[in-house]
Protein backbone atom coordinates (compact mmCIF):
# COMPACT_ATOMS: atom_id res chain seq x y z
CA UNK A 1 0.00 0.00 0.00
CA UNK A 2 1.45 3.29 -0.79
CA UNK A 3 1.89 5.94 1.75
CA UNK A 4 -1.47 7.78 -0.30
CA UNK A 5 -3.18 4.97 0.00
CA UNK A 6 -2.50 4.71 4.07
CA UNK A 7 -3.13 7.82 4.07
CA UNK A 8 -6.52 7.88 2.88
CA UNK A 9 -7.80 4.97 4.98
CA UNK A 10 -6.73 6.28 8.30
CA UNK A 11 -8.74 9.79 7.08
CA UNK A 12 -11.54 7.58 5.91
CA UNK A 13 -11.37 5.40 9.13
CA UNK A 14 -11.49 8.79 11.50
CA UNK A 15 -14.12 9.72 9.50
CA UNK A 16 -16.54 6.84 9.74
CA UNK A 17 -15.19 6.69 13.60
CA UNK A 18 -16.93 10.27 13.77
CA UNK A 19 -20.03 9.30 12.25
CA UNK A 20 -20.44 6.21 13.93
CA UNK A 21 -20.31 8.16 17.39
CA UNK A 22 -23.75 8.49 18.53
CA UNK A 23 -25.51 11.45 17.56
CA UNK A 24 -25.77 14.78 19.47
CA UNK A 25 -28.90 16.18 18.63
CA UNK A 26 -28.89 19.60 19.34
CA UNK A 27 -31.87 21.41 20.34
CA UNK A 28 -32.99 24.75 19.49
CA UNK A 29 -35.02 27.23 21.49
CA UNK A 30 -38.55 26.76 20.59
CA UNK A 31 -40.18 30.12 19.76
CA UNK A 32 -42.39 31.37 21.87
CA UNK A 33 -45.86 31.23 20.20
CA UNK A 34 -48.57 33.85 20.80
CA UNK A 35 -50.87 32.89 23.33
CA UNK A 36 -54.45 33.95 23.32
CA UNK A 37 -55.61 36.80 25.37
CA UNK A 38 -57.95 35.56 27.91
CA UNK A 39 -58.83 38.18 30.69
CA UNK A 40 -58.49 37.71 34.23
CA UNK A 41 -61.47 35.92 36.08
CA UNK A 42 -64.27 38.23 37.22
CA UNK A 43 -64.96 38.24 40.66
CA UNK A 44 -68.30 37.04 42.13
CA UNK A 45 -68.98 40.07 44.13
CA UNK A 46 -70.09 39.67 47.86
CA UNK A 47 -73.76 40.55 48.34
CA UNK A 48 -73.88 43.59 50.44
CA UNK A 49 -76.88 43.94 52.53
CA UNK A 50 -79.70 45.77 51.20
CA UNK A 51 -80.22 49.42 52.72
CA UNK A 52 -83.50 49.57 54.43
CA UNK A 53 -86.33 52.01 52.45
CA UNK A 54 -86.69 55.19 53.63
CA UNK A 55 -90.34 56.56 53.91
CA UNK A 56 -92.30 59.28 55.23
CA UNK A 57 -95.06 59.30 57.96
CA UNK A 58 -98.23 57.71 55.96
CA UNK A 59 -96.08 55.87 53.46
CA UNK A 60 -97.09 52.34 53.21
CA UNK A 61 -93.87 49.47 53.19
CA UNK A 62 -94.68 46.40 51.74
CA UNK A 63 -92.25 43.17 52.80
CA UNK A 64 -91.29 40.55 50.76
CA UNK A 65 -94.03 38.81 51.76
CA UNK A 66 -96.68 40.88 50.52
CA UNK A 67 -97.50 42.42 53.99
CA UNK A 68 -98.03 46.28 54.28
CA UNK A 69 -96.81 47.96 57.15
CA UNK A 70 -97.93 52.00 57.80
CA UNK A 71 -97.04 54.70 60.02
CA UNK A 72 -99.98 56.62 60.15
CA UNK A 73 -99.44 59.16 63.11
CA UNK A 74 -96.56 60.01 65.85
CA UNK A 75 -97.13 61.96 69.40
CA UNK A 76 -95.27 62.62 72.08
CA UNK A 77 -97.29 61.32 74.99
CA UNK A 78 -96.97 62.67 79.30
CA UNK A 79 -96.90 59.75 81.52
CA UNK A 80 -97.33 59.77 85.13
CA UNK A 81 -93.96 59.49 86.04
CA UNK A 82 -93.05 62.62 83.60
CA UNK A 83 -91.10 61.14 81.18
CA UNK A 84 -92.19 61.94 77.58
CA UNK A 85 -91.93 58.76 75.18
CA UNK A 86 -92.69 58.85 71.70
CA UNK A 87 -95.56 57.18 70.48
CA UNK A 88 -96.44 55.51 66.87
CA UNK A 89 -99.57 54.33 65.31
CA UNK A 90 -98.89 51.64 63.07
CA UNK A 91 -101.31 49.68 59.94
CA UNK A 92 -99.86 46.30 59.51
CA UNK A 93 -101.70 44.09 57.00
CA UNK A 94 -100.38 40.71 56.76
CA UNK A 95 -100.56 38.96 53.66
CA UNK A 96 -103.05 36.07 52.88
CA UNK A 97 -101.45 33.01 51.92
CA UNK A 98 -98.60 30.96 53.06
CA UNK A 99 -98.21 27.92 55.53
CA UNK A 100 -97.06 29.21 58.73
CA UNK A 101 -98.93 31.39 61.01
CA UNK A 102 -97.89 35.04 61.57
CA UNK A 103 -97.95 37.14 64.11
CA UNK A 104 -97.22 39.99 65.28
CA UNK A 105 -94.66 41.62 67.86
CA UNK A 106 -93.23 45.13 68.89
CA UNK A 107 -89.43 43.20 68.42
CA UNK A 108 -89.13 44.17 64.89
CA UNK A 109 -89.42 47.89 66.21
CA UNK A 110 -86.72 50.77 67.36
CA UNK A 111 -86.90 54.22 67.65
CA UNK A 112 -83.71 56.15 65.91
CA UNK A 113 -81.92 59.44 67.56
CA UNK A 114 -79.87 61.52 65.24
CA UNK A 115 -76.72 59.90 66.25
CA UNK A 116 -77.75 56.58 65.67
CA UNK A 117 -78.81 55.73 69.48
CA UNK A 118 -81.50 53.07 69.74
CA UNK A 119 -84.51 52.72 71.50
CA UNK A 120 -86.74 49.92 71.83
CA UNK A 121 -90.55 49.77 72.54
CA UNK A 122 -91.22 50.14 76.08
CA UNK A 123 -92.55 47.03 78.16
CA UNK A 124 -94.74 48.83 80.56
CA UNK A 125 -97.86 50.83 79.61
CA UNK A 126 -99.92 52.99 81.36
CA UNK A 127 -103.41 53.37 81.44
CA UNK A 128 -103.04 56.99 80.10
CA UNK A 129 -100.76 55.37 77.21
CA UNK A 130 -103.25 55.53 73.90
CA UNK A 131 -105.38 53.02 72.70
CA UNK A 132 -105.28 50.14 71.04
CA UNK A 133 -101.97 48.98 71.80
CA UNK A 134 -100.08 47.65 68.75
CA UNK A 135 -100.26 43.82 69.25
CA UNK A 136 -97.80 41.41 70.69
CA UNK A 137 -98.80 37.93 69.89
CA UNK A 138 -95.75 35.26 70.60
CA UNK A 139 -97.07 33.91 67.13
CA UNK A 140 -99.73 32.56 69.26
CA UNK A 141 -102.42 34.14 67.23
CA UNK A 142 -102.51 33.95 63.14
CA UNK A 143 -102.93 37.13 61.59
CA UNK A 144 -102.59 36.31 57.76
CA UNK A 145 -105.31 38.14 56.30
CA UNK A 146 -105.93 40.70 58.80
CA UNK A 147 -105.44 44.46 58.88
CA UNK A 148 -104.27 45.96 62.88
CA UNK A 149 -104.13 49.14 63.83
CA UNK A 150 -102.38 50.03 67.40
CA UNK A 151 -99.88 52.35 69.03
CA UNK A 152 -96.14 51.64 69.97
CA UNK A 153 -94.61 53.48 72.78
CA UNK A 154 -90.75 53.74 72.75
CA UNK A 155 -88.18 54.10 75.41
CA UNK A 156 -86.36 57.01 74.77
CA UNK A 157 -85.42 59.78 77.30
CA UNK A 158 -86.49 63.19 78.26
CA UNK A 159 -85.29 65.13 75.82
CA UNK A 160 -83.93 63.15 73.43
CA UNK A 161 -84.81 63.69 69.84
CA UNK A 162 -86.35 61.09 67.51
CA UNK A 163 -85.82 60.93 64.13
CA UNK A 164 -86.99 57.87 62.69
CA UNK A 165 -88.81 54.93 63.19
CA UNK A 166 -87.49 51.63 62.18
CA UNK A 167 -89.22 48.36 61.74
CA UNK A 168 -86.21 45.05 60.62
CA UNK A 169 -87.39 41.77 60.02
CA UNK A 170 -86.74 38.91 57.86
CA UNK A 171 -89.17 40.02 55.37
CA UNK A 172 -87.63 43.11 55.26
CA UNK A 173 -85.98 46.67 56.67
CA UNK A 174 -87.65 50.15 56.62
CA UNK A 175 -87.32 53.56 57.68
CA UNK A 176 -89.63 56.42 58.32
CA UNK A 177 -88.04 59.78 58.91
CA UNK A 178 -90.33 62.01 61.43
CA UNK A 179 -89.64 65.80 61.14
Amino acid sequence: MTQRARLAAATLAVLLAGCSAPATTVQTPATPTASPITSAPTPTPTPTPTKPAVLNVGDTFTTANGTTIQLLETKTITRPDDTTPLAVLVKTCVADGGSQPVGLSWEPWTAVGPDGEQYPVANDRYGDDPKPEYPWDDDTQDRRGTCVKGWLVFTNNAGEEITRIAYASQSGRVSWTLG
